[in-house]
């Protein structure tokens, strides 16, 4: 199991397709720098110890179709993407307009304390 906070280099490269991370013990935020990723379709960091902010950069990544943040601390609004896994946290719902076509394939939003529609 990893644990301490995520280290910036981590976000270097380009050809990312797939972050897997989950269930370590990465505790603070998560660096801004990731949005400097482009192609990762695949985004998960469940069941560690994330909080503050979801980086807002990781929602309009050209590629991104599956984030996974299940069971973190994270605040912030909720984006449209195919499918998201975002229980556990603190998230709002966003009242911008839905920019995505298609169908939500998945949508996991379970003991959000501040979640309204």
């Amino acid at each position: 199991m990893l644990s301490g906070a995520f280290p910036d280099g981590v976000c270097i490269g380009n050809g990312l397709i797939s972050l897997s991370l989950h269930t370590n013990l990465f505790n603070g935020s998560l660096p801004d720098a990731i949005r400097r990723y482009r192609s990762p379709e695949i985004f998960q960091v469940q069941n560690n110890e994330f909080r503050g902010n979801f980086p807002s950069g990781l929602w309009s990544l050209p590629k991104i179709k599956i984030i996974r943040a299940k069971s973190n601390q994270f605040l912030g609004e909720i984006p449209d993407l195919v499918s998201m896994a975002l229980s556990w946290n603190s998230l709002e719902k966003t009242k911008k307009k839905n920019r995505r076509r298609g169908d939500l394939e998945s949508l996991e939003l379970s003991l959000n304390l501040h979640l309204r529609y």
